[in-house]
């Protein structure tokens, strides 16, 4: 009896295995589909749960399992494009490590080796934050209330991680996962917005506030609320948030319950515009389009550094050309017209 007992200890249902590889049920029929995981019932199941054994799932766990950071959140962490820090892992400022993961090889940075690089060769200037919550759906600078005593807070820190800060009137910090305990209540969620596939940003650079009632806070809250966190790029430098922002035309109505937000976010702009149209109000960017006929080998060739840099081919290009035109104007040693 023990022994069956054991046997049934050593097995995980369908649903264990999606909880302990981090996945979907739908994921853990993809790989018996595709034969990375074998079930113990390959032949029957009951309501199509399949069971397996633990230690294949443990082996598959550690297949899995990144071996540090990859060349994405080592950018998202430096607030730098990838194919840059493709450049310092080429230049062996970086130390990266090519190894295979899911059947694809790519680099990966340990976090050692990634402090090490931040304290000999880089300084942090314009670091992107982390400004959306998936688990809680609660964006940076998201004003909350307690119902009872009418305190308010911002969310004003969100780790790498997902854990987060709310900062109250009183200055009290409140760890997100005890915001409920505490009795803070979001005052208005995000509505779900479709991400933008208009090009370019508009940019702002707005005075960071000194108390989380400022009223600078409204055009934070404007911009997440309207454009919605997955159009927005946020960096807190020195005093000041840098905002970008995917262009959006905000109509007539809305546009006038923001017209003291709008006013406000004028003064600020640094890059882009933002104008009254007849249908209302577009917060726009300088993003023009440009045409270039390349050789069939070129083009292959910039897929592939496209491919390897994890960037799609029009951000390498736009990369490249900015670099291109500082070598140029530092080896002319004059601006161009």
């Amino acid at each position: 009896m023990e022994t069956i007992l054991e046997e049934v200890k050593e097995q995980l249902n369908t649903k264990e295995v999606a909880q302990m590889l981090g996945v979907t049920e739908q994921t853990i029929y993809n790989y018996v589909k595709s034969g990375e995981l074998k079930p113990l019932n390959a032949d029957w199941a009951i309501d199509g749960t399949y069971y397996f054994q633990t230690e294949a799932v443990e082996k598959l766990r550690v297949h899995f399992e990144k071996p540090g950071l990859d060349t994405k959140e080592v950018a998202d962490r430096l607030g730098v494009t990838i194919n840059t820090v493709a450049k310092y892992i080429k230049q062996g400022k970086l130390k990266g490590i090519k190894q295979e993961y899911r059947g694809k090889e790519r680099y990966f940075i340990t976090e050692e080796d990634l402090s090490a690089f931040m304290s000999n060769h880089f300084v942090q200037r314009d670091t992107r934050q982390v400004i959306f919550m998936p688990d809680t759906k609660y964006h940076l600078y998201q004003l909350f209330i307690h119902p009872e005593t009418k305190i308010v807070g911002r969310l004003l820190e969100i780790g790498n991680r997902q854990e987060g800060w709310l900062v109250t009137e009183n200055g009290e910090r409140i760890a997100v996962n005890r915001l409920n305990e505490a009795g803070f209540k979001p005052m208005r969620t995000i509505d779900k917005v479709t991400p933008s596939t208009k090009k370019g940003y508009a940019v702002f650079q707005i005075p960071k506030p000194h108390h989380v009632k400022s009223h600078l806070y409204k055009i934070l809250d404007m911009l997440f609320w309207e454009a919605g966190a997955q159009n927005l790029k946020v960096a807190e430098i020195g005093d000041n948030i840098k905002v970008e922002v995917k262009p959006i035309l905000l109509e007539k109505e809305t546009a006038a319950r923001y017209e003291e937000e709008l006013d406000l976010l004028a003064r600020y702009i640094v890059a882009g515009k933002v104008e009254k149209r007849p249908g209302g109000m577009l917060i726009n960017s300088n993003v023009k389009s440009i045409q270039a006929y390349v050789d069939e080998g070129m083009k292959k060739d910039l897929l592939e550094i496209a491919a390897k840099q994890e960037i799609t081919l029009e951000e390498l290009v736009a990369e490249m050309l900015k670099e291109g035109l500082s070598r140029y104007r530092s080896q002319s040693g004059k601006d161009i017209i």
